[in-house]
């Protein structure tokens, strides 16, 4: 996978602008593009944040959702599933030793869920709490040691996302097709949707995008 390698400039300034609290405060997706985009990018690497939850995304989400129980997988700091009042989960897995030290090794900061993200790996959220809908934003896939290479989108400590689909009336996912484009449930019958409201860290605003299953 490519890795482009930010400079390190103070954006101290950007806390102002971005946070509400330990959160990401919910902006127009307007706001966010006025923004430097390398200092934007840097600053959701230092602050492990991967996607912003736009104003435009949360409506958009609460469309797809129409009401129906819904949580977050994958969570990490819980903005996205804060502003859209749903549970969150995440599998905790970066604050294990042995990611811990792969992220130490990048020089990258791991996510450290709030007590509000509930501690469960995806499928087994899925498959406990039985919701209707699931959203993950940026969840990586699991792959095998086999199928590990440098060009390799995912981790063996992914997420089975053919289970995630299996267990759910609705699946959808918040990424990047520079991260998430070689995503083995893409195989499966699934929508595409690209939107000019869509920010993340990725140097790539383009390739933006979210992919919807449905059962």
């Amino acid at each position: 996978m490519k890795v482009s390698v930010l400079p390190n400039e103070d954006i101290a300034y950007l806390d102002e602008v971005l946070l509400d609290g330990p959160f990401v405060r919910l902006l127009p997706a307007s706001e966010l593009q006025k923004l430097n985009h390398t200092h934007l990018r840097l600053w959701a690497v230092k602050n492990s944040r991967y996607g912003f939850p736009t104003l435009e995304l949360v409506e958009w989400l609460k469309e797809q959702i129409q009401g129906k129980f819904t949580i977050e997988l994958g969570a990490g700091k819980g903005d996205l599933g804060r502003h859209l009042d749903i549970i969150q989960t995440d599998s905790y897995i970066q604050t294990s030793p042995e990611v811990k030290a792969i992220y130490l090794a990048m020089s990258q900061p791991i996510i450290e869920p709030p007590e509000s993200v509930l501690g469960y790996e995806a499928v087994t959220a899925v498959q406990g709490l039985k919701p209707d809908v699931a959203i993950a934003s940026w969840l990586t896939q699991l792959v095998t040691e086999e199928e590990c290479t440098p060009d390799t989108q995912g981790s063996v400590y992914g997420a089975d996302e053919f289970k995630i689909i299996a267990g759910v009336k609705k699946y959808i996912h918040i990424g990047n097709e520079d991260s998430h484009g070689q995503k083995k449930a893409l195989t499966l019958p699934h929508k595409e949707f690209k939107f000019p409201w869509l920010v993340s860290r990725a140097e790539n605003q383009s390739k933006n995008v979210v992919y919807v299953w449905e059962n």
